[in-house]
């Protein structure tokens, strides 16, 4: 089960970052740029949704809250890797703080 879950967070971090290249224009702020929103904002979504089927607090549907919660809490978490790299590396550039 380890390598599937390292298989879900590259895939989480992946999205973002594909983002990144295709979407980000260089001198965006750091908050409107695609990836950012992507990575954060859905990231959090999709994490929250594998912690509620963790918990019990929402079905699962046919595969059961286990079954899907670990898939959703792995790209769920590399999204949001994925949106912070973006924010503190932006598109055409080092290391920069978020504006």
């Amino acid at each position: 089960m380890a390598n599937a879950d390292v298989l879900y967070g590259a895939t989480g971090t992946a999205v973002p970052v594909v983002a990144r290249s295709q979407l980000d224009q260089t001198g965006d702020t750091s908050l409107t740029r695609p990836s950012v929103l992507l990575g954060l904002g859905l990231g959090s979504v999709v994490t929250g949704a594998g912690y509620a089927l963790d918990q019990g607090i929402i079905g699962g549907g046919g595969m059961g809250g286990s079954g899907l919660a670990s898939p959703l809490m792995g790209i769920g978490t590399g999204h949001i890797i994925g949106g912070l790299y973006s924010l503190f590396f932006p598109k055409g550039s080092g290391f920069t703080a978020p504006v």
